[in-house]
């Protein structure tokens, strides 16, 4: 269960990581356009 929860938590994580970078990465286009 230790190990279930530390992949889970680290995939949220990853996910709000790359959400984070995506929307920061569209403003910049948005910005530049």
């Amino acid at each position: 269960m230790n190990t279930l929860s530390l992949s889970v938590r680290y995939l949220l994580t990853l996910v709000c990581t790359l959400l984070l970078i995506g929307s920061t990465m569209g403003l910049r286009i948005t910005g530049n356009l």
